[in-house]
């Protein structure tokens, strides 16, 4: 079974709540939400790109508001709809919640009030929320629920925040998601709650950006730096290499070697980004297809990776 961890879906009634709130005009991937395909005929396009299952997620800019009772609301209105969407199809959709971690009392809640629906198998959260770092000690209770839940965060990018000169050209989607990928993933480490939480699988987006590439200068700066250090006891590539990466910019070998190389057969999983690739969905399955990997290799990242960290759904 062939398992995407990787791929969205907006609600109609998100998109409605978004507009009588006056925040439609937000976009993501450059693209407004109204734009982006529905459910129908998601099945022809899964058959195409060679997916079994879709595990869905609501992408950015999801729940993650300041005022924390439209959080809350939008984030019950997709786990809602979600859960309808796996169980109306439960062959070929699960699907993550959405939690309003600006208000992290109520995401607890919420996250076990979702849970309990029809295909919720883990947690979709921001890089940043609301524009606060990942690590913030604010969100620290809920890491310490996932930890006892042992229930995977798949971790997507939300718009850059502090690098005002990727805005042009479209370089947010090019590059600015990666920079706020291998920030956020960075500062989980190195702020210790990757230590002091260890048991929850951390799913990265578009194989991590450049972390497995640039992991032998972190651990440089851990060893040469006392602050990089301070939170942790072994060197950062270790924790950064527990973390899962998803597939969803492995359209040649170059990526995928690096990332295989870093994290190893075990932690890389499918991933395709529909429908914001488009048409490049499906060249992930093909690239891997065609990859020197063992059929094992293969068999693992196209679903058994998955499907041990997923709550609920057996590859």
């Amino acid at each position: 079974m062939r398992i995407d961890l990787h791929c969205h879906y907006y609600p109609p009634e998100y998109i409605r709540a978004l507009e009588n709130s006056g925040l439609m005009g937000m976009t993501a991937g450059g693209l407004t939400m109204r734009t982006l395909p529905g459910i129908e005929g998601r099945l022809a396009a899964m058959a195409e790109a060679k997916v079994d299952v879709e595990v869905l997620s609501v992408s950015a800019p999801s729940v993650f508001f300041a005022d924390c009772q439209l959080s809350l609301a939008l984030a019950q209105i997709c786990n809602d709809s979600l859960s309808e969407v796996c169980g109306n199809d439960p062959d070929h959709f699960r699907a993550l919640v959405s939690v309003p971690l600006t208000d992290v009392a109520a995401a607890i809640d919420e996250l076990h009030r979702a849970r309990r629906k029809t295909g919720m198998v883990g947690v979709a959260l921001g890089t940043t929320i609301a524009r606060k770092p990942l690590d913030s000690p604010e969100f620290w209770p809920f890491y310490e629920e996932l930890d006892r839940l042992r229930l995977p965060a798949f971790i997507h990018p939300m718009e850059p925040v502090d690098v005002p000169l990727v805005r042009d050209y479209m370089m947010t989607a090019s590059i600015g998601y990666l920079y706020e990928t291998c920030t956020a993933a960075t500062r989980l480490v190195l702020s210790g709650v990757r230590e002091r939480y260890p048991n929850f699988p951390i799913v990265l987006c578009h194989l991590g950006g450049a972390l497995p590439f640039i992991s032998d200068r972190i651990d440089h700066a851990a060893r040469r730096y006392e602050e990089t250090r301070k939170n942790i006891s072994r060197p950062p590539s270790d924790y950064l290499r527990q973390m899962y990466y998803d597939t969803a910019q492995a359209y040649g070998p170059g990526p995928l070697d690096c990332a295989l190389q870093f994290a190893g057969e075990d932690h890389i999983v499918l991933g395709t980004d529909y429908p914001f690739t488009s048409a490049e969905h499906t060249r992930v399955v093909p690239s891997l297809e065609s990859a020197p990997l063992s059929a094992e290799a293969k068999e693992k990242i196209f679903g058994k990776n998955a499907g041990r960290i997923l709550r609920g759904v057996e590859p």
